[in-house]
């Protein structure tokens, strides 16, 4: 009896470590795309042809077809949101958009595993600006200017002299106190003058000048949308669309317009950032 009951313990005490090693395997092998697509997305050919710019990206912004602009890069993850980790939500926040941050950052501030990172090379599709068909346009020199250590890319299409085409190589360059351009839902706008009069302080709009600026400004990087009337005032600061080619002197005119803006406040904001 005694041998009979030392041999149930130990099936047991098996059992229960086989059941062990298989959920902490599981657990361990989580990382954000545990499926990858069914085919090499970047060699389609129905792509080809296509240009990768934000323009095109933001077209891609549904469960359905979603599509990712992170480092640089454009990725196809629609396959990956049903088996995402994580929720399908945190990746449908940011289809069809620049997700370079929420993705280093999960959003709470935390990295993806290297594992996770790694799998996300199977949803690459090309580089920012490329031509899908043709090879990638080669980065800047080491000399020119970057935006979180992102390489810019040079533009594809010569401008005529005096004209300058609002793409995101010519935004970066506007990334300073002193010269302060965002890219928020397609559109450009010189905030420059607004710095110094924002209610939340010059730190949120410093921290985006230069870049794409979507989701920031539509959540106050807190989750949280700005005002109507924050709304309203943006479009004061209103250059150009994104993509569009104008003439330096309208640039010019737009900007002495954009610094005789004096932005109004409402006092008594919850979070004293709504403008």
């Amino acid at each position: 009896m005694k041998k009979i009951n030392s041999g149930v313990w130990f099936f047991l005490w098996a059992l229960i470590t086989i059941i062990l090693v298989l959920l902490s395997a599981k657990y361990m092998n989580r990382s954000l795309f545990q499926t990858k697509p069914a085919g090499p997305i970047a060699s389609s050919s129905s792509l080809n042809g296509l240009t990768l710019n934000m323009a095109e990206i933001a077209k891609h912004n549904s469960a359905s077809d979603c599509w990712l602009l992170i480092n640089n890069k454009v990725y196809d993850v629609t396959a990956a949101i049903s088996s995402h980790p994580g929720g399908a939500g945190p990746i449908l926040a940011h289809c069809g958009q620049e997700a370079t941050q929420a993705f280093n950052t999960k959003d709470i501030g935390r990295p993806h595993s290297a594992n996770a990172t790694a799998m996300l090379a199977a949803y690459y599709i090309g580089d920012f600006s490329q031509t899908l068909g043709q090879a990638p346009t080669p980065a800047v020199s080491s000399s020119s200017v970057s935006v979180n250590n992102i390489p810019l890319i040079k533009p594809v299409v010569s401008v005529p002299v005096g004209q300058v085409t609002l793409n995101m190589a010519e935004i970066a360059k506007h990334n300073s106190a002193t010269d302060c351009w965002l890219l928020i839902n397609n559109k450009v706008y010189n905030v420059t003058s607004a710095i110094s009069s924002h209610p939340g302080g010059a730190g949120p709009i410093l921290a985006h000048c230069g870049q794409e600026a979507t989701q920031a400004f539509n959540t106050k990087d807190i989750g949280r949308p700005h005002s109507a009337n924050a709304m309203s005032q943006l479009a004061a600061y209103f250059i150009g669309n994104f993509n569009q080619t104008i003439g330096q002197a309208q640039i010019q005119q737009n900007i002495q317009q954009t610094n005789t803006v004096v932005p109004t406040t409402r006092g008594g904001e919850d979070d004293g950032g709504d403008s």
